[in-house]
């Protein structure tokens, strides 16, 4: 099924025709986020085009997707800052994650001028959630926790994706609360691969990355890679590489037994402990 999958650029370049000269249009708001956020993941791969198809199979360039980006931005600047078209809401969730001063302005206009109160709320939580990127100086959380609270005042009850806007506003107020600069980590207590009782508290006074992770969310052979590459940079230091890992027990224990995972992990087969944390 893995290698069967649709090919997400594919299906992105062929929605890129479908809008690319319609963006004007205010219909093209919702699906226009879906492509923003794929055009996002893919800047880094490069922009596929099909063999034998229009292009003469060339495959396009990370240039190509920042372009898609840039251009839908620019529509959604030009003509829908004010839209009360229902897909204002997944675009600015979609700004958010193209993290960088223009997402930021655009965001900051529609919290401040669009004519809807909740509209103004969903903005604000997408600032709130893009302003994490700048750090986590006292000025800098003092806004992110003003635009929480406006969010909850307009907006809570709206669904994005299924989850409200209060929902997500306790998610973003627990970070602010536990994972932030400055503040101890909460605690995170299971068991290992071998059923043996494990904390995170056991690794205080060391910097330690706390990885959650499985071998069926994305290309596990490239994050193994990844882990120890990080574990031998920091070997000579006070460093642990920490995982919360979602597969199976068995699976798991394949792992470790092979040399593959050299690294300790809690085992979270039912995923509590992700969402705890």
């Amino acid at each position: 099924m893995w290698r069967q999958r649709p090919d997400a650029q594919e299906s992105a370049r062929k929605m890129w025709d479908c809008l690319g000269r319609q963006l004007s249009e205010s219909w093209t708001l919702k699906p226009a986020a879906w492509l923003l956020r794929m055009a996002s993941a893919f800047q880094g791969t490069g922009l596929q085009r099909p063999a034998g198809g229009a292009d003469d199979g060339e495959a396009g360039t990370a240039s190509e997707w920042a372009n898609v980006i840039s251009a839908i931005r620019e529509a959604v600047e030009k003509n829908h800052l004010q839209s009360a078209d229902p897909g204002l809401v997944p675009m600015c969730m979609a700004l958010v994650e193209v993290p960088d001063p223009q997402s930021l302005a655009i965001l900051e206009k529609i919290e401040k001028e669009h004519p809807s109160r909740k509209a103004q709320g969903i903005a604000a939580l997408g600032l709130s959630m893009l302003l994490k990127t700048l750090g986590d100086e006292g000025d800098v959380m003092r806004r992110r926790l003003s635009m929480l609270r406006k969010a909850i005042i307009e907006s809570a009850e709206i669904e994005l994706d299924g989850v409200t806007v209060a929902k997500i506003a306790e998610d973003e107020l627990y970070v602010i609360s536990h994972l932030s600069k400055g503040r101890v980590a909460p605690e995170l207590s299971g068991a290992d691969v071998a059923g043996r009782t494990m904390k995170l508290s056991a690794y205080k006074g060391k910097v330690v990355v706390l990885l959650f992770w499985a071998t069926w969310n994305g290309d596990v052979d490239q994050l193994l890679t990844m882990a120890d590459k990080l574990r031998e940079k920091n070997r000579e230091k006070p460093f642990e590489l920490v995982g919360v890992n979602s597969d199976t027990t068995g699976t798991l224990r394949q792992l470790v037994a092979g040399g593959e995972v050299k690294w300790p992990n809690f085992s979270d087969p039912d995923r509590k402990l992700a969402a705890e944390y």
